[in-house]
Formats: structure tokens, C-alpha cells, sequence
């Protein structure tokens, strides 16, 4: 276990041996036109807008902010509204999406298609954060935090396709995908929504690299 979880956890009141994999990461989300998120103000006093990106719904990214893709994943969530009374089915291969009933019909809307099935993408990041963040680790005197990512539709496209295409460069070279340095940012489409993008902002040192692995692996 990595002294910095050691050290979150001298400041709770929990006993016992715990890991990074029992503590809720924080979710990132991109703040839409319409949604819960837009126009609500975060403790700081900052109002949330269209395009911005935020923290456990309350914590707002500068552009600035450097982001670390530690891992990536596709699985397959079913078409309906997640915040309904039933939760949307889950899995992780189209060989179990068609053996439970789904289809794989993409012409269908977000709503309610039972059985529709598309894909989603989780990613675990590492992203620089305020000295204030809940969860704030110290690297060199800037301070990071794990985080989770999920990504659906036309931010599957833009984030999961790019993903593929730089750690198939990377694996030729035999490094990790966290060795890449990233930027975030949101990009106007159709009807006001907005596509996030990912773009390299530079190489991480490989001391930092060992950071990460050690939060996440532990």
C-alpha cells in the first residue's frame, strides 16, 4: 500500500487494512446544456456551464488540469434511463449481450429500448487537482486524485477510439499508456451537446508513472 493511502487513511475513523480498490473513486462528468449539473454553483462559488468538466459534481476542472488515462475498458449497457426505478443491465462482451435477448440497434435514441444495448467505456485517471480536493495526493508539490471516467455514444467515439490508436503506438515501444500526459477539453456538436476530446500535452517522467501504479495497484 502506497504511503499517501496510508496517509488518508490516519485522518478517518475507519480500522483495518484497506486498499485504493475499497474507497469510492471520484466521478468525472462533462456538465451538458440540459442535465442536472448545468448552472449549478460548486462550494467555491463558481457556476457550472455547458462544457465544463467536474468533480463528485461539485469540484470544476481548470483547462489546465493535467489528466493521466491509467486504464481503459468497453463493456455494454442496456438503453434505459439509469436514474429510473430499474437499474440498466451490464455486460461485458456482445457474445452476452445477444445470449441475455439484446441487440445491438445504434439508430435507436437514448431512453427507454429494453434490450437495446451500446457500448460504454470506463476509464481510471489520475488527474491534478487543487491542494483543497477531498483527495489530494502530493507529487512533487502538485497534488493529484484517482478518478473514474464513463463514456457513452459520440464521447466513446471521441475518447475510447483515440485511446486505441495512441496505446497501439505505445505497445510498439513497450510503454504504459500512462506514461502519455493529457488535456481535456469539449467540443460544440449537434442540438448544443458537447464532445469531449483528449489531446497529448506531453510525456509523464517515469517517476510519476511508478506514483500511479502504486495508487492504482495497491
Amino acid at each position: 500500500m502506497s504511503n499517501e493511502l496510508a496517509k488518508i487513511e490516519s485522518f478517518g475513523g475507519g480500522r483495518g487494512e484497506f486498499s485504493s480498490r475499497e474507497f469510492e473513486k471520484p466521478r468525472l462528468n462533462l456538465v451538458q446544456g440540459v442535465g442536472s449539473l448545468s448552472g449549478l454553483k460548486t462550494p467555491k462559488g463558481e457556476t457550472l456551464h455547458a462544457g465544463d468538466f467536474v468533480l463528485m459534481r461539485e469540484y470544476k476542472l481548470h483547462s489546465d488540469s493535467e489528466v493521466t488515462v491509467v486504464s481503459f475498458s468497453k463493456s455494454y449497457l442496456e438503453n434505459i434511463d439509469p436514474t429510473g426505478e430499474v437499474r440498466p443491465r451490464e455486460f461485458q462482451t456482445e457474445e452476452e449481450v445477444l445470449a441475455n435477448g439484446g441487440n445491438f440497434d445504434y439508430q435507436k435514441d437514448r431512453g427507454d429500448h429494453p434490450d437495446n444495448y451500446s457500448p460504454i467505456g470506463r476509464l481510471d485517471l489520475m488527474i491534478q487537482v487543487g491542494e483543497d480536493f477531498p483527495i489530494a495526493l502530493d507529487f512533487g508539490g502538485s497534488f493529484y486524485t484517482p478518478a473514474i471516467w464513463r463514456v457513452a455514444r459520440g464521447a466513446f467515439k471521441s475518447i475510447v477510439f483515440r485511446l486505441n490508436a495512441i496505446e497501439a503506438g505505445l505497445k510498439v515501444r513497450r510503454e504504459p499508456l500512462s506514461i502519455v500526459k493529457f488535456l481535456l477539453s469539449a467540443e460544440r456538436a449537434m442540438r448544443g451537446h458537447f464532445i469531449p476530446r483528449i489531446t497529448k500535452a506531453g510525456t509523464n517522467t517515469p517517476e510519476f508513472v511508478e506514483f500511479v501504479r502504486s495508487i492504482f495497484a495497491s
